[in-house]
């Protein structure tokens, strides 16, 4: 990758994602060019993105050696609650140092 691209990856310091699934996991192992932490919150009835895709999200980027966290939010549709957006804070300030 170029310099500026190269930056880009060297900055991440962590991804949140939510109601999310993972495509092409297949392909990951060839093509990861970094691997920050990565949260995943998903809703347990969200009728758009199954919750099942959360497991197979967490398989998949676990088995490229990728640290993951996830939470499956009880009840909760493809949406995100105030307990995500917590979840999300914390993570952040984490992998940050300070969340602003």
């Amino acid at each position: 990758p170029s310099s500026a691209a190269s930056d880009v990856y060297k900055r991440q310091a962590g991804i949140v994602g939510y109601s999310g699934r993972l495509l092409a996991g297949d392909l990951l192992k060839k093509e990861i060019k970094t691997s920050p932490p990565v949260t995943l919150i998903h809703g347990a009835a969200d009728e758009m993105v199954p919750a099942e895709a959360l497991q197979h999200a967490v398989k998949g980027l676990e088995d490229v050696g990728i640290t993951v966290t996830s939470e499956l939010r009880p009840g909760l549709g493809h949406s995100i609650d105030e307990r995500g957006l917590e979840i999300a804070k914390l993570f952040l300030s984490k992998v940050l140092g300070k969340f602003a």
